[in-house]
């Protein structure tokens, strides 16, 4: 079951909640992946991590998204 919340209550919600954003430069890859984390449950998600390809093997590692979880 979808409880839909009235608008007046989530305006109320979005005005407590205040995400904090942290950017991080992968240097290689020349992006940037950020982490937004909220700062009463401690919940957090990475936003565009990089992922490093080696064109000739055709391997996919993830080290800036490994690098930006061990902080």
């Amino acid at each position: 079951m979808i409880k839909v919340m009235s608008t007046q209550r989530a305006k109320a919600l979005v005005k407590r909640v205040i995400p904090q954003v942290v950017p991080f430069f992968h240097k290689d890859g020349n992006t940037l992946s950020c982490v937004v984390k909220d700062p009463k449950s401690k919940s957090c998600a990475i936003i565009d991590s990089a992922a490093e390809i080696d064109m000739g093997s055709g391997s996919v590692t993830y080290d800036g998204a490994k690098a930006i979880i061990s902080i």
